[in-house]
């Protein structure tokens, strides 16, 4: 074999194991409780810096400075660019620490075999793509491993059978390529060895694309999840404002049956007692605060802006509403509920953390749009991912905000957002 085809096959060696080790890091970090989405340069920078790194460790060849390496790099990495809790820094750690206990038990390991079988013996280029290769198997199991323990899914998202099922294309693929290169050792051509490289290379990539589709069917799942529960919460919503318009209805008859009485105790009491007539003067501002405001014609939207209302007068919170003359016939009454109640709540809770504490909200029907404009004080900027508002709560996107997408979404609507100088903006477009 000439020198050149040496250089190349230890390049692809090479190549290949920096890509694993970073792809697995990758991995890990981002599936392990991620709540930081910081712009995509800062990803490519950081990850840059751990191939350097990684490169570094081959020139100096110190297994000091590659325990460092491997150790340090997932802290660093998970701190800057994914999750700063103390929590996932033991995480993050544990995992570098991984990374050499898998990468010693894969040496000695496949060492082992080489001298028990002497398989290898007759070419050391064969020898050594078939380490690598198992080293980098391992790492993969290494990570599906990790993933499972620190990054577990919702509760009913993975089934054990689903688990089981992820690890047995790694184990085969280390039955697969123990056996092909058993049997290219026997005769090491360059034929052989590109046949042998090429294969290895397949399995790697095979066993990456099977956790690409494992991670969508977890997601999907997920998803399901999500989905039932922002169902429940639609429902549970509805039937809230349900009965809060019952509840209303009753004490518009209360109010009604009692004003007549007080009008005929002041009537019979006006010129007798003055004191009596400032009782019951008092008696029909108490009335009046017990009755409905009318807001707009649509009888669910005037009842949850009167509930949001008081909610806001609690909190401290000064809430302008202005939504008359706009016809909602068009749209169900469970998704005006899922619109306006979250769109009221997530303003609301932004503005009671704020100094200034305000609400401004706004609905208008111009030509053929109801467009809806909520403003409300804010302290801090959202974060957002792929255009998506991502809850300060727990880094996910909140579900509030889910069904108001996907409620305006079954209209061919659209909503945007926009924060500016302590103002947080929600736009609603929706044909009418």
């Amino acid at each position: 074999m000439t020198q050149e085809f040496m250089i190349f096959i230890n390049m692809v060696i090479a190549i290949s194991d920096y890509a694993v080790l970073i792809y697995a890091m990758y991995q890990f970090l981002n599936k392990t409780g991620r709540n930081l989405y910081l712009p995509k340069g800062y990803y490519i920078l950081g990850f840059s810096l751990y191939m350097a790194a990684l490169l570094l460790s081959a020139v100096i060849r110190s297994d000091l400075y590659g325990c460092l390496m491997l150790t340090v790099s997932p802290v660093a990495l998970g701190y800057f660019l994914f999750n700063r809790t103390g929590q996932h820094i033991i995480y993050n750690l544990v995992y570098g620490c991984s990374i050499i206990a898998v990468q010693i038990f894969s040496i000695v390991a496949f060492q082992w075999y080489a001298a028990k079988t002497g398989n290898f013996v007759s070419s050391a280029i064969v020898y050594s793509c078939a380490l690598m290769t198992f080293k980098q198997l391992m790492e993969l199991l290494n990570l599906k491993l990790f993933v499972w323990i620190f990054g577990r899914r919702k509760e009913g998202s993975v089934r054990w059978q689903q688990i089981l099922n992820s690890f047995i294309l790694p184990v085969f693929s280390v039955v697969f390529l123990l056996s092909m290169s058993a049997y290219v050792a026997l005769l090491p051509t360059e034929e052989g060895i590109i046949t042998l490289i090429v294969n290895l290379v397949c399995i790697l990539l095979l066993n990456i694309y099977v956790s690409y589709i494992f991670d969508n069917i977890v997601k999907k799942n997920e998803l399901e999840n999500e989905l039932n529960l922002i169902r429940q919460k639609e429902t549970m919503q509805y039937r809230y404002y349900e009965e809060l318009e019952k509840k209303y209805l009753k004490t518009r008859k209360v109010v009604h049956d009692m004003r007549n009485h007080l009008i005929a105790i002041e009537q019979l009491y006006q010129e007798k007692d003055g004191g009596s007539v400032s009782y019951m003067q008092d008696m029909h501002r108490m009335l009046n605060e017990l009755g409905q405001n009318y807001y707009t014609e649509n009888r669910v939207l005037n009842i949850i802006l009167n509930d949001k209302a008081q909610l806001a007068e609690s909190l401290g919170i000064t809430f302008e509403i202005r939504a008359a003359g706009t016809d909602l016939t068009f749209m169900k009454e469970m998704d005006i509920t899922t619109v306006f109640a979250n769109l009221m709540d997530n303003a609301l809770e932004a503005a009671s953390e704020a100094e200034e504490k305000w609400v401004v909200f706004r609905m208008d029907q111009i030509r053929d749009f109801v467009v809806i404009n909520v403003r409300n004080a804010a302290v801090d900027p959202p974060v957002s991912r792929n255009g998506r508002l991502i809850s300060a709560k727990d880094g996910k996107e909140g579900i509030g905000l889910q069904n108001v997408n996907r409620a305006v979404q079954a209209y061919d609507g659209t909503l945007t957002f926009h924060y500016e100088d302590g103002v947080f903006e929600v736009n609603v477009m929706i044909p009418v």
